[in-house]
């Protein structure tokens, strides 16, 4: 008998598509639009916490000034789980890290005391070997006739050495010198923190580098 002639009913049946090809079909589509989702979030939150225009008016908020300084850097962090604010900012000619952290008030009085309370970085230190938070000291500095809390402490126990290998290596990493700045208005309302850190160098930063990088806005009531 020809193929021509062959009866309809005598041709193979059609294989079926297993079911867990469409299942796995279905997830990899959504794992992809998943992703797809994700980034564009992931690009968009980039775009605002690196705008200028839109992170500078919130920061003047908690950091007053009459023009923009020049030359500064600004990037948005989220703090999840939080209703705080956190800005990292940087003014030319620096390598310092500088912080700028908002804290509602419900959260005010314990942050303050774990950030600015000696006894509390000692109870502290060291958060992972050699690296934590050493010989805080506690201390005001007068910046634009206004009075502020200060709290300058270290990330290692003592000046990093190349000879002590790993241990040297790992300190001098991790290695900084830092100020905490009090910068709230209201003792009882929210806390804002200024933090700065100076990589490498095991010397408390000097009153004078404060008030510099401080000049281009409105803490006290004397004009910088």
């Amino acid at each position: 008998m020809s193929t021509s002639e062959m009866n309809v009913d005598e041709l193979p049946p059609k294989q079926k598509t297993p079911t867990w090809v469409w299942v796995v079909g279905s997830g990899c589509l959504v794992l992809v639009v998943a992703g797809l989702i994700a980034v564009f979030f992931t690009l968009r939150y980039v775009q605002r916490a690196n705008d200028p225009e839109r992170q500078w008016p919130r920061l003047a908020e908690v950091l007053p000034h009459d023009a923009r300084p020049e030359g500064w850097s600004i990037t948005g962090v989220p703090s999840p789980g939080t209703d705080g604010e956190l800005w990292l900012v940087r003014p030319p000619g620096t390598n310092d890290q500088i912080t700028l952290s908002r804290y509602p008030k419900s959260e005010a009085a314990a942050v303050r005391k774990a950030l600015f309370d000696p006894a509390e970085l000692e109870a502290d230190a060291p958060i992972v070997g050699p690296v934590g938070r050493f010989d805080p000291v506690a201390g005001k500095v007068l910046v634009q006739g206004r009075e502020l809390e200060t709290l300058r402490y270290y990330t290692t126990p003592d000046a990093p050495r190349k000879e002590d290998g790993l241990l040297g290596t790992i300190q001098t990493a991790a290695a900084t010198s830092n100020l905490l700045v009090d910068l709230s208005t209201d003792p009882e309302g929210e806390l804002i923190v200024l933090e700065i850190r100076r990589q490498g160098k095991r010397e408390p930063i000097p009153d004078a580098d404060l008030g510099l990088l401080l000049a281009p806005f409105r803490i006290g009531t004397k004009t910088p």
